[in-house]
């Protein structure tokens, strides 16, 4: 294993990964963790290392979606890094909003993003209040990002619709943005939709066809109807759900 090399480091932004010299790069985004204390350890992406890639880990010490004080100042080291190479992308949640606001900065060609948020600035989604005490924290100036010009990366968003309605108007508006973006709805499938895949290969099968360019929409609703047929989280959430519709 190459040894890890840090691109960007603050103290609430970390750029850190191993292969970061070579011509293919993951960038994968940290997720939001109940209780942080500061940054993670760095844990390379060995799948995507063994075909060939790099990997580069973007992780914030704060469950702040990467919006800080630190942010103009990462996007220029990715912007700089990025230059001549070929990135591909993924992001749960609160690091598929990272994706987003870094698209540009990344050169991203396509990305994987599950029950991404749009924005956590009220005037941009009203809809979903969850994120919305970070805002403050920001220059009232800041926006998130401005829609690609050239439609930007290809890529998949999946998302639960039944029991996130709030996770469908946030794809609703990033593939408004990034109108290359297909979806892939899993219904039952919680936030994030794939925690249900952990009994069976699912996810790792869909990683490789990410990493192998060869992902769509109808692999991801297969291996859904698959890691269902044996998913007691996805069972309850079917009853919760057929109870709620009936007022019991």
């Amino acid at each position: 294993m190459e040894p890890e090399t840090t691109l960007f480091s603050g103290t609430r932004l970390r750029a850190a990964g191993t292969g970061l010299d070579r011509a293919r790069i993951l960038v994968t985004f940290d997720r939001r963790r109940k209780g942080r204390t500061g940054f993670t350890d760095y844990v390379p992406a060995r799948r995507a290392l063994r075909r060939g890639f790099g990997h580069l880990s973007i992780d914030v010490a704060r469950n702040d979606w990467f919006v800080n004080a630190e942010t103009a100042a990462l996007r220029r080291h990715l912007r700089d890094y990025t230059q001549g190479r070929l990135v591909q992308a993924i992001g749960f949640s609160m690091g598929g909003y990272g994706a987003i606001l870094f698209a540009g900065d990344l050169r991203i060609d396509s990305m994987l993003l599950v029950a991404p948020q749009y924005s956590i600035f009220d005037h941009r989604a009203p809809f979903d209040a969850r994120c919305r005490t970070y805002a403050p924290e920001v220059d009232p100036q800041f926006d998130d990002y401005a829609p690609p010009a050239d439609g930007g990366p290809r890529g998949l968003v999946i998302y639960d619709p039944r029991t996130q309605p709030v996770d469908r108007l946030h794809a609703d508006l990033i593939c408004h943005d990034f109108p290359r973006l297909r979806r892939a709805a899993l219904p039952f499938g919680g936030h994030p939709p794939l925690n249900h895949f952990e009994t069976v290969p699912g996810y790792s099968r869909m990683l490789d066809a990410f990493l192998d360019d060869d992902l769509s929409p109808a692999l991801v609703r297969n291996l859904h109807r698959e890691a269902r047929e044996t998913s007691d989280r996805y069972a309850r959430f079917v009853t919760k759900y057929i109870r709620r519709r009936a007022g019991r």
